[in-house]
């Protein structure tokens, strides 16, 4: 909920407007793929839509990665 809200905030800002959009929700754990790449792949098409959306709506899109723990590395 915290995500749309912000999401909310800023088209607010950058358009003066409330919108329901900008707000991609997406599962840690759904990006990863089997093959060598794929995840790769899947994490560049996720910021080329919010790029997108922030062409088509002239304001930012909020990408909120939920579990971001299972794709990043251990660091100590």
């Amino acid at each position: 909920m915290a995500g749309q809200q912000t999401a909310t905030a800023l088209a607010k800002i950058h358009n003066g407007k409330s919108v329901s959009s900008g707000y991609i929700y997406v599962k840690g754990p759904d990006v990863f793929a089997m093959y060598l790449g794929e995840t790769e792949k899947k994490i560049r098409e996720l910021f080329a839509r919010a790029r997108s959306h922030k062409t088509s709506n002239g304001y930012p899109a909020v990408l909120f990665i939920d579990e971001a723990e299972s794709l990043l590395s251990h660091r100590e």
